[in-house]
């Protein structure tokens, strides 16, 4: 497997990960937080946003580099 098959590889298990956990979180199945000052503080509606954008992020390399692709 070349290094592009690799990162290809990466890309989309890290695509699938993502979209679930958006979906969940979307959902209200899945919540995310974090203790500040011995408090929970949801985090859930940032992490939706900034799954998506590292989304977007893949999807650009995975279409700047389409010629590269593993065909399934």
């Amino acid at each position: 497997m070349t290094g592009w098959e690799r990162l290809v590889v990466w890309c989309k298990i890290q695509q699938e990960s993502m979209v679930r956990q958006v979906e969940l979180m979307e959902s209200g199945k899945l919540k995310t937080g974090e203790i500040f000052h011995g408090q929970m503080v949801d985090k859930t509606a940032y992490w939706i946003e900034e799954y998506k954008r590292r989304l977007a992020d893949i999807e650009e390399i995975l279409g700047r580099h389409s010629d590269k692709l593993v065909q399934e």
